[in-house]
């Protein structure tokens, strides 16, 4: 997770972004990551894979993904 912070960080910094902004995306992110890790394998599971994609619409709004390669069984 700290890969992920450190270019989250970077990346809405250079976007513009502001405090407020940084903070919010920050809490729904870690959230987000955190439940993809805790819960798209079970805990025996050698590994897994969990990409987070963001892109800046027109708009100024952050539009980000998170997945993983987990199942729902």
């Amino acid at each position: 997770m700290p890969a992920t912070r450190v270019a989250r960080t970077r990346w809405l910094r250079e976007h513009g972004a502001g405090r407020r902004d940084l903070n919010a995306l920050a809490h729904a992110l870690g959230e987000l990551v955190t439940n993809a890790v805790e819960h798209s394998h079970p805990a025996d599971a050698a590994e897994g894979t969990v990409t987070v994609t963001a892109e800046l619409g027109p708009d100024g709004c952050a539009r980000v993904r998170v997945a993983d390669d987990g199942s729902l069984a």
